[in-house]
């Protein structure tokens, strides 16, 4: 096999600023790797999603936008064994065509193995699959469930979070590697936990997830859980008990896809910071969300955190866990943003440490994984392939 000498990012959101960043693209160059990312969201997800667009959008030269059948299919003709594609791209039926293709042209490539706290019930994940279920979602949900070598050829990586990581369709455990690597969020804990506190009055983060405005509520097909007109004043006044009751200022971590330029005062007059997340919660006292994926800061800081949600906004959420168990995973309970906020205020700063690590080790980074950036991790395996 050939040296690898090109990495290519294939994905099926619109590429963004955030993402040059977080695919480590300046890391690769480094090691000698020459870079580009191939946007497919046009071909791969349904016209409903198209218009949503990131607050940071990347204008580069290594960008390639496909909206064509024809022209991504010729540009995957023209890969070869120098090349290696990191597949950020669903495993669905309208995206075989795409790993056949890498198959036919020898071309190796990589899927995450991500590690993804779903709750302790079975039946809990089952019914909320069973609510968004849509009869035309059946084809991706057989391609996900047939063996993988009828269909394309199996991952030559899988980049594995951590201990509790799953098996996504491509990764075929005996034909493909498992490459230790960590949640993408560990990169920047390792950015930010050696650098000196900002100062200034004591905070409580909020880990916004875009609610109700998230195109993911759009696309799953069961519209927003709670109106805006709803929810953000039963936000403000829990925020408001918050600050009352343990002395801090509330900080919003806005989600990195939300534009909350075009409604202003949602939280009052509170600092809306993004891009800023891993720092906000490193200097935080305590930490406030829903069951945001973000939830890997507060733990690898170990910050006690506040789990706010209610019947309404938790029947909402399009992901699993339910609040309720995450924040039982963490010996806390979830706070009903309907009913009067009643805090205890010892039991909420309290950590479980013990917690804390089983989180950390199932489903951030495994103990005994290199203390690198992840892809330093990856740009280094990736050396050593003839």
């Amino acid at each position: 096999m050939a040296r690898v000498r090109k990495v290519i990012f294939f994905v099926e959101s619109t590429f963004c600023r955030r993402d040059y960043e977080r695919f480590g693209f300046e890391t690769l160059r480094r090691q000698g790797f020459a870079v580009e990312a191939w946007d497919f969201t046009r071909l791969l997800v349904r016209a409903q999603y198209h218009p949503v667009q990131p607050p940071d959008p990347l204008d580069w030269a290594g960008l390639r936008v496909f909206a064509d059948r024809a022209e991504a299919a010729c540009a995957l003709s023209g890969l070869d064994g120098s090349c290696f594609v990191v597949a950020f791209i669903s495993y669905i039926p309208e995206s075989l065509w795409i790993f056949r293709a890498l198959g036919r042209r020898g071309a190796r490539y990589g899927v995450q193995l991500p590690a993804l706290y779903t709750g302790g019930a079975a039946r809990s994940l089952w019914r909320q699959r069973l609510r968004i279920f849509r009869w035309r979602d059946i084809p991706r949900y057989l391609a996900r469930r047939l063996p993988t070598r009828w269909l394309v050829p199996p991952a030559d990586l899988g980049l594995a979070w951590a201990r509790r990581h799953f098996i996504c369709q491509p990764f075929v455990p005996g034909a493909s590697e498992t490459l230790w690597v960590h949640a993408l969020d560990y990169d920047r804990y390792l950015e930010e936990r050696d650098q000196p506190a900002s100062g200034g009055p004591p905070t409580a983060v909020f880990l916004d997830q875009y609610m109700p405005f998230h195109s993911d509520f759009a696309h799953s097909g069961l519209g927003t859980p709670i109106a805006a007109e709803e929810y953000f004043p039963r936000l403000r006044a829990f925020f408001d008990s918050i600050e009352s009751a343990f002395g801090v200022r509330v900080v919003v971590a806005a989600h990195p896809r939300s534009a909350y330029e075009s409604c202003p005062g949602c939280f009052g007059d509170r600092e809306i910071a993004r891009g800023r997340t891993c720092a906000l919660v490193r200097d935080s006292r305590l930490v406030l969300l829903h069951q945001s994926m973000a939830v890997s800061f507060p733990v690898l800081f170990r910050k006690p955190m506040v789990f706010v949600g209610g019947s309404r906004v938790s029947a909402g959420l399009v992901e699993e866990p339910r609040i309720s168990e995450l924040a039982a995973f963490f010996g806390k309970r979830e706070h009903d943003l309907e009913r009067p906020a009643d805090f205890d205020v010892a039991a909420e700063l309290r950590v479980d440490d013990a917690a804390y690590e089983r989180f950390q080790d199932g489903y951030i980074k495994s103990r005994g994984s290199a203390e690198l950036p992840y892809w330093e991790i990856v740009a280094r395996r990736l050396a050593e392939y003839r």
